[in-house]
This record gives structure tokens, C-alpha cells and sequence, in this order.
């Protein structure tokens, strides 16, 4: 894995978490319609109402909106270090171990991939990373990464 300079981010984040905006909605803009909400696959696209659309010819864009909650609270983020076992990069999945021996199945979008986030293809088997992942709202077979970092030291899964 190649590795990346990311002290330069160290003092505006207080954590890992903070690399990626708690959410970190998107946009489709499709057919002249845009629909707040999330990637979920490489071909599909989670509204904030949970309608799975066809992403087909459209386009996601980047955004600071936020879908709106029943309480109006924003959606938190969480971070997992895990060990990758594969990657499959047509489908944009990778297989991971997590510390507690869970498999992970983990979506991860291009338009995650950032100046501080490790790009798809820097991964491969044996690869131990931070990812970071909504709490609710996207899917429980299938995590959406909004961000994949290299962890801060040498994470070892539990044996």
C-alpha cells in the first residue's frame, strides 16, 4: 500500500472520524432531477426516503446537504479498523475482517476517495485500515465507506 502524508490534516482533526463529514450525503442528478442521499453499490442509490434508484446514466455529485431525520438530528459516523481479505474492483467491494473476526462486506465509492483517503486501488489482501461508516441508514449486509485511511498505528486483530 503506498503510503500517504496526512500530518498536515493532523491539527484540524481531533479524530478520524472528523476526515469525513458526519452523513457525507450525495447527490444524483439524473434525467434533470436531483435526489438527496447515498451510493450504495456502483449501479444503485439509496434516497433519503430509502427508495433504491437505478443510478443508470446519472451522475453523483458532491454536497453539504443533509437528509433530514425524525428527531432533526444529523446522522453520526463511526470508524472500524479492519484487515482487508479481498478487493473486488469492478463491483467497488472490499471483504474485510473485523477486530472481532465479523466479516465485512464494504461498499466504497469513488467519490469517497479524497486527498486523505487511500484510493481502491492502493488495496489489497492483508491491508489493515480505518473505515469509516454511517451508524444508521445505509444498509446492514453492506456498509458504505465515506472514508478509508491507514490507522494511526499498527492495528493487529484479536486472536
Amino acid at each position: 500500500m503506498k503510503a500517504r502524508l496526512i500530518f498536515p490534516y493532523c491539527f484540524l482533526v481531533g479524530s478520524i472520524g472528523a476526515l469525513a463529514p458526519a452523513g457525507a450525503e450525495e447527490l444524483l442528478d439524473k434525467d434533470g432531477a436531483k435526489y438527496l442521499g447515498w451510493q450504495i453499490s456502483k449501479v444503485e442509490f439509496r434516497t433519503c426516503y430509502k427508495k433504491v434508484l437505478q443510478i443508470e446514466k446519472g451522475k453523483i455529485l458532491r454536497t453539504n446537504d443533509k437528509c433530514e431525520t425524525s428527531n432533526g438530528r444529523l446522522k453520526a459516523s463511526f470508524s472500524e479498523f479492519v484487515e482487508v481479505k479481498t478487493v473486488n474492483p469492478d463491483a467497488r467491494l472490499i471483504t474485510a475482517i473485523s477486530a472481532d473476526k465479523r466479516e465485512r462486506k464494504i461498499y466504497y465509492p469513488e467519490i469517497a476517495e479524497t486527498v486523505v483517503n487511500l484510493k481502491l486501488s492502493d488495496l489489497k489482501s492483508g491491508d489493515r485500515i480505518t473505515v469509516v461508516v454511517p451508524t444508521s441508514g445505509r444498509g446492514d449486509d453492506i456498509w458504505r465507506a465515506e472514508a478509508i485511511t491507514s490507522p494511526w498505528f499498527a492495528y493487529k486483530p484479536k486472536e
